[in-house]
C-alpha cells in the first residue's frame, strides 16, 4: 500500500479546525500545534512546542503510543487508536487518535497526530469536569457548614460567657459598692482609676471628683509630696514594707479634716502595667475607744497605787517610826546634856548629827511614798531616746569616775522619736544605771567594771533599750523577787525603784524585763512603742 505523504503547508491548513492537531518529530517531540490542541492540553503554544506528547498520555497507554509513532515514521498509512489524555483539573479522558506520516522539508517523515473531538468525548470531558466541580463545591459547602456550625457554637459559648461575666460583675459591683470599707485603685503614676461608693462617705468627695485625680488628694499635706516618690521608689526597687500588710494612717477629707484609717494594699499587673488597690477602714470609733480605755486604765492604775499604799501603810509606818523614835531618843539625850552643867559639846554635836541623819532617812521614806501615789498626769513629747540616755549618763559621771566604771555605748542610728514623758523615762534610766553601779561596786578594784548600754529597733518596729552590767549576776531567789515592792538586796535600799520603774514603762505601753545568769552579769531591758501609743 502506497504511503500518504503530506506537506507542512497541509498542517497549517488545520489551524482553524475543530479537532486538535500536533506535529511530532522522530523523537515524538511536538513541533507544531493548532489552537484546539492548546485548549485540550491547557497549555500555550510556547509551552507545548519542544515537549514530548507522551507526558500528557496515561502511563499505561505510552508503550502503544510509541509503537504506533515508530510505525508512522516508516512512512506507512495512517494509524488510528485510542489513548487516555490527562485533563487540566486532574483525571484522564479517552480520545480517538489518528496518526498520519507527513514529509518534512528534509525529505524525512514527521507524524501528524489528530485528536478527534467527538461529542461523546466532549460530553465525557464536561461530565468529568462537572463531577469534579460538583465534588469541590460539595466539599466547600460541607466545610462552610462545619465552620458555620462551629462559629454558631462558639457564638453561643461567647454569649453564655458574656452573660456569666455580666452576672459576676453585677455581684462584684454590688459587693464592691455595699462594703463599708473604702476601695480605691490607682495606676503606677498614682492616678485614681476607680473607687467605690464608700469613698464618698469617708472623704466627702464624689466619685467623679476622684477618678483621674492623683491619690495625694487623700493624703495629709505633710505627706503629699512624698507619696509619688514612695511609688516610684517601690517600682524601681520592688521593696515594700506595706504591701500585703495592715498599717494605720491618716487620710485627709474634702473639708480638710483628718481621718484615722487602717490601710491594706494589694498589687496586680495588667498588660505589663502595675496597679495598686487600697482598702481603707475608718477606725475613728476604735481610736476613741482606745483613748477612753487608756484613760480608764490610767484611773485604775492610780487607784491601784492608792490601794497598794493601803496595804503597805503599816510597813511604811514601821520604816518611818524607826527614825522618828531614834530622833525622839536622841533629842531627850540632848536635853539631858543641856540641863547638865558639865555638858560635853563634842558629845552633843555627835548626837545632833545622828538626829540629822535619822531625819534625812525619814524624809527619803516619805519622798518615795509620795512618788508612788503622785498624780497620774504626764507631759509627753517627741523624744530621741539616744539623747535621753546620754543625758542620764552625764548625771552619773561623777559616780562612774569615783567607782572606776567604764560605760560603753551601742546606740542604733536613725531611730525614730518616741512619744513619752521624758522625765519619767529618764528616772527609769537613772534607776537602772545606778542599780548597775551598785552591782559593779561588788567587783574588786583590780578587775574591770564595765557597763554597756544598747538601743536598737525591734522586728515589730518598737525601740528596745538594754542596760547590761558585767557583774556577779542574780541568784534564783533574787530573780524571783526582784520586782516585788520593798524587796531589796541593798542595806540602805527601800526596794521600790524597780517596781516604780516597771509601772512607768507599762504606763507608756511598754514592758520592763531582765536576763541574768550567776557569774555572767545582769541585763535589764525595756521596750517602748513608737508614736503616740499610750495617753495617760
Amino acid at each position: 500500500m502506497k504511503p500518504i505523504y503530506l506537506t507542512k503547508r497541509f498542517v497549517e491548513s488545520h489551524n482553524k479546525a475543530v479537532n486538535a492537531y500536533l506535529t511530532l518529530n522522530e523523537d515524538a517531540i511536538i513541533l507544531d500545534v493548532n489552537h484546539p490542541a492548546t485548549v485540550l492540553l491547557s497549555q500555550t503554544d510556547s509551552d507545548l512546542i519542544g515537549k514530548k506528547l507522551a507526558i500528557f498520555i496515561h502511563s499505561a497507554d505510552r508503550k502503544k503510543f510509541h509503537i504506533n509513532h515508530k510505525y508512522l515514521l516508516g512512512g506507512h498509512r495512517g494509524k488510528k487508536w485510542k489513548v487516555r489524555i490527562k485533563q487540566p483539573l486532574g483525571g484522564y479522558i479517552c480520545f480517538d487518535i489518528l496518526g498520519i506520516s507527513i514529509l518534512n522539508d528534509n525529505q524525512s517523515f514527521d507524524v501528524l497526530i489528530e485528536i478527534i473531538n467527538k461529542h461523546q468525548q466532549v460530553d465525557q470531558s464536561i461530565n468529568l469536569l462537572n463531577k469534579q466541580l460538583k465534588s469541590r463545591i460539595m466539599s466547600h459547602i460541607a466545610c462552610l457548614k462545619k465552620n458555620h456550625w462551629q462559629l454558631k457554637q462558639r457564638n453561643t459559648e461567647l454569649v453564655n460567657i458574656k452573660q456569666e461575666l455580666a452576672n459576676k460583675n453585677a455581684v462584684l459591683d454590688s459587693i464592691f459598692n455595699a462594703t463599708i470599707e473604702g476601695i480605691v485603685t490607682i495606676n503606677q503614676w498614682g492616678t485614681i482609676i476607680s473607687t467605690n461608693k464608700a469613698m464618698t462617705t469617708l472623704f466627702g468627695y464624689q466619685q467623679q471628683e476622684l477618678i483621674g485625680a492623683n491619690i495625694s488628694i487623700l493624703v495629709p499635706s505633710l505627706h503629699k509630696k512624698q507619696h509619688d516618690y514612695y511609688i516610684k521608689k517601690y517600682l524601681e526597687t520592688n521593696i515594700s514594707h506595706i504591701i500585703g500588710k495592715v498599717r494605720e494612717i491618716e487620710g485627709q477629707c474634702k473639708n480638710g479634716s483628718l481621718l484615722p484609717l487602717d490601710l491594706s494594699i494589694a498589687e496586680f499587673e495588667i498588660n505589663r502595667q502595675q496597679y495598686f488597690t487600697g482598702i481603707l477602714r475608718d477606725i475613728s470609733e476604735r481610736k476613741q475607744k482606745e483613748i477612753k480605755d487608756k484613760e480608764h486604765l490610767a484611773e485604775l492604775a492610780h487607784v491601784t497605787r492608792l490601794g497598794l499604799m493601803g496595804e503597805v501603810a503599816s510597813g511604811i509606818a514601821h520604816e518611818v517610826n524607826q527614825p522618828l523614835t531614834a530622833i525622839g531618843a536622841y533629842t531627850q539625850t540632848c536635853l539631858d546634856l543641856v540641863n547638865n552643867k558639865t555638858c560635853d559639846l563634842s558629845i552633843l554635836t555627835e548626837i545632833l548629827q545622828k538626829i540629822k541623819k535619822q531625819s534625812i532617812r525619814a524624809g527619803q521614806i516619805i519622798h518615795q511614798l509620795r512618788n508612788l501615789v503622785s498624780s497620774k498626769n504626764t507631759k509627753k513629747s517627741e523624744t530621741d531616746i539616744n539623747t535621753l540616755i546620754t543625758d542620764a549618763v552625764d548625771l552619773c559621771k561623777f559616780d562612774s569616775k569615783q567607782a572606776d566604771i567604764i560605760i560603753k555605748y551601742k546606740l542604733a542610728s536613725n531611730l525614730p522619736n518616741l512619744f513619752i514623758d521624758a522625765v519619767q523615762i529618764e528616772q527609769v534610766l537613772l534607776n537602772l544605771i545606778k542599780n548597775a553601779f551598785d552591782v559593779l561596786h561588788q567587783i574588786p578594784n583590780h578587775k574591770q567594771r564595765l557597763l554597756e548600754i544598747q538601743t536598737y529597733l525591734t522586728h515589730d518596729h518598737n525601740i528596745e533599750v538594754r542596760i547590761k552590767d558585767f557583774g556577779p549576776g542574780l541568784d534564783e531567789a533574787e530573780q524571783a523577787n526582784i520586782f516585788i515592792p520593798f524587796y531589796t538586796s541593798k542595806k540602805t535600799g527601800m526596794g521600790m525603784g524597780l517596781s516604780i520603774s516597771r509601772s512607768i514603762v507599762e504606763a507608756h505601753g511598754g514592758i520592763l524585763r531582765f536576763n541574768s545568769k550567776k557569774g555572767f552579769g545582769t541585763t535589764f531591758y525595756f521596750i517602748l512603742p513608737i508614736g503616740e501609743e499610750v495617753d495617760n
